[in-house]
C-alpha cells in the first residue's frame, strides 16, 4: 500500500458491494493491528481509511464512530492516538468544522484531551 490512490479507483468503480467490502476489511485490519499492538500497520491502514473518507466511501458519522471505537479498543495508547491523528490529518481538508455535528465536536474535544 505504498500509494493511496486506491480509494479513488474504488470510488470510480462505483459498485457498492465492493466499496462496503473494502471499508469493512479496512476497519477489521485496523482493529486487528490495534489489538496486536502493531502500530506500523495501524498507520498504513489509518491513512487508507482517511483516503476512503476523502472519496466519500466512508460517511462522516461512520468515520467518527469508528475512531471512538479505536480509542476505546486501544484505551488511549500512544499508537491509537497516532492512528486517530493520522486519519484526521489525511482527511483534514475535507472536514469542514462548520458542518461537523455536535456529536463529532465532542469527539474532537476527546482527541484534544487525550493528546
Amino acid at each position: 500500500m505504498g500509494t493511496y490512490h486506491y480509494a479513488y479507483l474504488i470510488n470510480e468503480i462505483g459498485v457498492q458491494e465492493i466499496t462496503d467490502f473494502i471499508v469493512t476489511h479496512t476497519v477489521q485490519k485496523l482493529e486487528e493491528a490495534v489489538r496486536a499492538g502493531d502500530y506500523q500497520n495501524c498507520l498504513l491502514w489509518s491513512r487508507f481509511f482517511g483516503e476512503q473518507y476523502k472519496y466519500d466511501l466512508v460517511k462522516r458519522t461512520f468515520l467518527f464512530d469508528k475512531l471512538k471505537d479505536f480509542f476505546n479498543l486501544g484505551k488511549g495508547e500512544v499508537g491509537v492516538i497516532n492512528l486517530v491523528c493520522t486519519v484526521l490529518e489525511t482527511c483534514h481538508g475535507y472536514l469542514d468544522s462548520k458542518r461537523i455535528q455536535s456529536k463529532n465536536q465532542t469527539f474532537l474535544l476527546l482527541v484534544e484531551f487525550k493528546v
